[in-house]
C-alpha cells in the first residue's frame, strides 16, 4: 500500500527540482529493499574499505602495486612520500586486506591481495578517461 505523508517543512523549506516535491513511500518497494539492506555494521566496513580509495596517496599506492609488486623504498620514491609515511599507509592498507607483503633479506615487497582493488582502480581509471575524452 502507498502511503501519503505530508512534509512538515513543506511550506518554509524550499525545494530543489532533484528533491521530491512531496513526502511519499513506496511502501512494497521499501518492503522488497528493506531485507537486503546492508546492516549498519556492514556498511561502517564497506565504507572504511572504501575509504582506503579516498586519499590519493594510498590510491596511488594500490594503482602502483595494480602494475607491480614493489618494495617499499620503491613506492616511497613513486609517491614522494617518506619510507616512515608510506609504511604506514601500506600497513592500513594490509589491515584492510587490500595488499599482502613479502619479506626477501632486508626488503619488504608489496602486492594487491585483491584482484577487486585492481578491477576498481583502473574502472575508475577508464571512467575518467572517458569522462576527459567527451
Amino acid at each position: 500500500m502507498k502511503t501519503r505523508r505530508p512534509r512538515a517543512s513543506q511550506e518554509t523549506t524550499p525545494l530543489s527540482a532533484d528533491a521530491c516535491q512531496v513526502d511519499f513511500v513506496d511502501e512494497a518497494k521499501v518492503e522488497a529493499v528493506q531485507p537486503r539492506l546492508l546492516s549498519a555494521d556492514t556498511a561502517q566496513q564497506a565504507a572504511e574499505l572504501l575509504g582506503a580509495f579516498a586519499d590519493p596517496t594510498r590510491l596511488r599506492l594500490l594503482h602502483a602495486l595494480s602494475l607491480s609488486e614493489l618494495c617499499v623504498c620503491d613506492l616511497a620514491h613513486l609517491v614522494g612520500r617518506s619510507m616512515a609515511t608510506t609504511s604506514r599507509q601500506l600497513q592500513q592498507l594490509r589491515h584492510l586486506g587490500l595488499v599482502k607483503y613479502r619479506a626477501d633479506g632486508k626488503l619488504v615487497y608489496y602486492s594487491l591481495a585483491s584482484t577487486w582493488a585492481k578491477g576498481l582502480i583502473h574502472d575508475a581509471i577508464r571512467q575518467l578517461e572517458g569522462r576527459e575524452a567527451a
